[in-house]
């Protein structure tokens, strides 16, 4: 499958979502709620809270901070979606998080003091939250049915989307990984085995930011001057500081960063998978670094750099060999 026909299929996945949500109310997204639905909204809202907050109670927060965090998160959720009911229906993770980000620096929280990880405990409410609707809407003559009908059709989108990016991934494997790259990976491979290191993502990242004639540097500061030093600081003092765990054999083509990459060069047309489409894959495929590498890009500068890796993998893609070689045919008459 080209990625014309993966563009062209995922449009009609989505065309497919909308016109099966017209029956239960076409403008059922965009519907201020009432009261009943309010309250039944303001419900989920406190149980997803609580559901996400839960796990770190034990290990991380006293019962005072933990009450604070979970009045702080119920009063900016509820806050957020009385004010816009699509507070709580963002079109994906990242443009979520910046959001919610964005909405709690306008209500004047300093995130930094935040006692949990902002775009983690955000992201944990947004994974739990559907199925605390669903709940809701489960009750007798619940208020919220329509939404979680909405919604669970927008899951049956994402269900065939994903069907497509499978089909589509399955063939990135014609796309070899460049012998530059190859040996990038293999040689950080064997600096996690010798310092007997779990081979997690910095790993990754500080290898390609490092190699020989790698273009990730110079995307990096394209991005934003002096990034690329910034972070190859910040790896290298986590790689030599961290406690990573006992190293474990691994074959790096089956890592989802990697596979991410495949992806990325299937996107592009590209004969090859590079440094620049491995840092693309590293700021897509979920892991702990991506979480927090995009937060604390935010959304605009993500995008920057990944225009700059396609930017800077183009030019490298379409390299011609100059000047003449063989004779102009109108010499020859």
């Amino acid at each position: 499958m080209d990625p014309l026909t993966t563009k062209v299929a995922s449009d009609i996945a989505r065309s497919v979502a909308r016109s099966a949500a017209r029956p239960v109310g076409a403008k059922v997204r965009d519907y201020v709620l009432g009261a009943p639905e309010e309250a039944a909204i303001s419900r989920a809202l406190r149980a997803a809270i609580d559901a996400a907050v839960a796990p770190t109670g034990d290990r991380e927060l006293d019962r005072d901070t933990v009450g604070h965090v979970l009045a702080m998160l119920e009063q900016l959720f509820q806050q957020q979606y009385f004010a816009d009911a699509k507070a709580i229906d963002q079109p994906d993770r990242e443009t979520a998080l910046a959001y919610w980000h964005a909405a709690a620096e306008a209500a004047g929280w300093d995130l930094a003091t935040f006692p949990l990880y902002f775009p983690w405990i955000v992201g944990r409410i947004l994974d739990v939250l559907p199925e605390k609707l669903r709940i809701e809407a489960a009750k007798p003559d619940s208020p919220v049915t329509n939404y979680v009908v909405v919604s669970a059709l927008r899951d049956l989108e994402l269900s065939l989307t994903s069907v497509l990016y499978t089909g589509a991934a399955a063939l990135t494997y014609l796309i070899p990984v460049s012998q530059p790259l190859r040996r990038t990976l293999d040689q950080a491979v064997r600096s996690a085995r010798l310092a007997d290191h779990a081979f997690v993502t910095p790993y990754v990242f500080l290898a390609i930011l490092r190699a020989p004639d790698s273009l990730v540097p110079d995307i990096l500061d394209l991005a934003h001057q002096g990034l690329a030093a910034e972070i190859g600081e910040i790896l290298s003092r986590y790689v030599a500081q961290a406690k990573l765990g006992p190293f474990v054999e691994l074959d790096w083509r089956e890592r989802e960063d990697v596979q991410a990459a495949r992806l990325a060069a299937l996107r592009h047309g590209a004969p090859v998978v590079s440094e620049a489409h491995l840092l693309i894959g590293i700021l897509e495929a979920p892991s702990n670094t991506q979480r927090q590498l995009v937060a604390w890009f935010g959304a605009e500068r993500t995008a920057a750099v990944k225009e700059a890796a396609r930017s800077a993998q183009g030019a490298a893609v379409r390299l011609r060999t100059p000047g003449r070689i063989f004779p102009d045919h109108a010499e020859e008459s």
